[in-house]
Formats: structure tokens, sequence, C-alpha cells
């Protein structure tokens, strides 16, 4: 969330809250076995809890990011249910299948943050927390300065890494365009999906 000051004819120092589309996300190397499985990252993905850390921790008007898009541009918003346990079990369990493995041999996921703030620190042992009681795994969370965090999320060296994207102008197809490509720069976590590239090439021909 971005907040503005604006000048009032009437009244002066006046603040006013507006959206500015900066979420703040996990973003999963696919490149991993265990985390190949889409079934697992939307296992991971269903048990957090967005709402609470925006409502219990956060409490600064911040909204639950369902999207990597901004509110503004997601149409289906939200695009799945927020803490959504019975569904993060299942999925886990479903992945688990597909991959021959069991809770027990599962590896421990490592997420990465840097320590630039102790707000992060806090939201990120929730989330671990949440995937902890949720996926009965075990998650560590490991700190990094900002340059060797963003050295391991560029290079592709992490599991989970967090992770925040600014729109650079307002247009929704300069974010969906990231990753749509394995080998574009930005998107270090291994993904391609031809589906995925048909919908945003036919997107782009789109008249709006």
């Amino acid at each position: 969330t971005h907040i503005e000051r604006k000048k009032n004819p009437k009244k002066e120092n006046n603040l006013y809250q507006t959206d500015y589309g900066n979420p703040f996300m996990l973003t999963c190397n696919t490149r991993l076995p265990h985390l190949s499985s889409p079934k697992i990252r939307r296992a991971i993905a269903s048990c957090i809890n967005r709402q609470s850390l925006c409502m219990e921790l956060l409490q600064g008007g911040e909204q639950a990011a369902f999207s990597v898009l901004a509110p503004q541009f997601s149409h289906a918003f939200p695009t799945f249910k927020d803490n959504n346990i019975y569904l993060a079990k299942q999925l886990f369990k479903e992945g688990l299948e597909e991959l021959g493995l069991t809770k027990n041999s599962f590896p421990k996921i490592t997420i990465n943050h840097n320590n630039t703030s102790p707000q992060i620190a806090a939201i990120c042992q929730i989330i671990k927390q949440n995937i902890e009681e949720t996926l009965e795994i075990e998650v560590q969370l490991t700190y990094r300065d900002t340059a060797s965090h963003f050295k391991n999320l560029f290079s592709g060296d992490y599991e989970i890494i967090t992770n925040n994207w600014c729109m650079g102008y307002s247009d929704p197809m300069y974010t969906l365009s990231l990753p749509k490509f394995k080998d574009n720069s930005l998107n270090s976590t291994g993904w391609q999906n031809d589906t995925y590239i048909s919908l945003l090439e036919t997107a782009n021909k789109t008249p709006d």
C-alpha cells in the first residue's frame, strides 16, 4: 500500500491511501525435485493466512494479495481461497504421491529473506508456522543481507525466497510477461508453461 499526501483546496495536509501494486511474495525454485510439483507449491500457498497477516500483524491498511497483479488489474480477485487448510492438505498428499515421497521423506524447506526490517522477519515467522502446522513438515528461515539476498534470488540459489515486485508502469502485461520464459533474467524460478505463453500471446493480440 502506498501512502501519499495531496493538497485539498479546503484542507491542507490530508493523507490519502492508494493501492501501489507492490506485492510481497514467496518465489519457489521449480528446478528442485520436491518443489517441481504444482500441487506441492499450491499446497504451500493455500495454507498461508494472508488476511490474518494484514489484519493482526501489519495493521497499516495492507490488502491480502491473491495475484502478482495489483487489485485494480485483477478482475477475478481473489483468485483462490485464503488459508484453505483442507485444500492444502489434499494437494500436499497428492503431490507427495506423485513425487514418490512421504511427509517423513519430504526435505526440510528453507525460506530465504533479507533482514532489512523486523516486520519481514515477523511475516516469515508466521508463514513458517502456517506451513508447519498445516503440512506437518519442517521449515527453516535463513536471513541474508540485501546484497546476498538478491544475489541468491537472481542466481536461483534458493528453495523459497521472499520477493517484492514494483510495477515499472501501469500495464498488467509488464508484470505478467516476467515469468513467460524461464531464461528471462528476472525469472529465476525455472518455471515455463506453454499454456501460459499461449494465453499471454492471445491477450497481446486482443483489443482493450
